[in-house]
């Protein structure tokens, strides 16, 4: 849950509430169940309060999950070891779920990679989805580069091939 919205009045009960928020998941079959879960959970809910839940089309929708195409990892990992060093690129971090971008690549080979911008000595350590998230924006050039270098590779290997 990331926002609710009801009532008008702290001694007054709400006629009605808005609850909102989102899911991320891995594998698209374990996200519809856990839609079905969340509307089974909240229509129990308000069946023991004597309420009723509606639901918006918003919790039909949603991102499906961004999987990763190995040879466009790879790639990715070797440009970064070019640029940065071997340790620079982390694949074993994930993407952690679902985002628009699993849209690209359910269609076209692709790799959704996680720009660290962190930085302690700036107090930039929050993730992103925290409401004191704040991103050292030195770090902004580094994936202006590595997306450069990375198109620059594969249209070296596709002229190549």
């Amino acid at each position: 849950l990331t926002t609710i919205h009801c009532g008008t009045a702290r001694n007054v009960i709400a006629e009605s509430a808005l609850v909102e928020g989102c899911m991320r998941y891995q594998d698209l079959q374990e996200g519809l169940l856990a839609k079905e879960t969340v509307k089974a959970v909240a229509e129990a809910v308000a069946h023991a309060h004597g309420c009723t839940v509606s639901f918006h089309t918003v919790m039909e929708s949603g991102y499906i999950p961004v999987h990763n195409d190995e040879t466009c990892t790879a790639r990715a990992q070797a440009v970064a070891a070019d640029l940065w060093g071997a340790d620079y690129f982390d694949v074993s971090c994930g993407m952690g779920g679902s985002e628009s971008f699993g849209y690209y690549t359910e269609r076209y080979p692709g790799v959704f990679v996680t720009l660290g911008t962190g930085n302690v000595e700036k107090g930039s350590t929050a993730s992103h989805h925290h409401p004191q998230f704040d991103i050292d924006e030195d770090m902004l050039i580094r994936g202006v580069q590595l997306t450069a270098a990375y198109a620059e590779t594969y249209l070296t290997e596709e002229v190549s091939q």
